[in-house]
């Protein structure tokens, strides 16, 4: 996951105009989609596969881990990869759950204190979910009617 942390820092840098994907904890919101039992295995298996695609596109054109590239040498990287077919598609994904994080309820561990909110002026719906709602609770609910 700390590989998933840098490529979304990369991809939603803090560029002092908003939260970026550390601050949204868009890493942590990813987990937490990841963990969803009702989502596609092979979804899953892909964005995992990705992660290792792009350690093992590190150690091809650098000779050592994406971790242990530095700052300019991480973003080459993923500039390069940008240009692979399976790059261009993990990143385009990785890039849907940041915003994902960004706007979704802080309940789902992304949106941190609402700064995706805040950033965007928005304003939560009322009333909110409550735990017994929320998604993957709310198919439990529904199920024992």
């Amino acid at each position: 996951m700390e590989i998933v942390g840098r490529v979304q820092q990369h991809l939603f840098p803090d560029d002092g105009n908003g939260p970026d994907a550390a601050r949204l904890n868009a890493d942590r919101y990813l987990l937490w989609v990841l963990s969803d039992p009702r989502k596609d295995p092979g979804d899953i298996r892909y964005i995992i596969n990705g992660i290792g695609w792009v350690d093992e596109t590190a150690h091809e054109e650098y000779e050592k881990s994406f971790l242990e590239l530095n700052g300019r040498e991480q973003a080459e990287l993923i500039d390069f990869i940008a240009g692979e077919a399976w790059g261009s598609s993990w990143l385009s994904i990785i890039l849907t759950f940041i915003f994902e994080a960004l706007v979704a309820d802080p309940q789902y561990g992304g949106n941190v204190g609402e700064a995706g909110w805040d950033w965007l002026n928005h304003f939560a719906g009322i009333p909110r979910p409550t735990e017994k709602l929320l998604y993957g609770n709310i198919l439990n609910t529904v199920k024992a009617r």
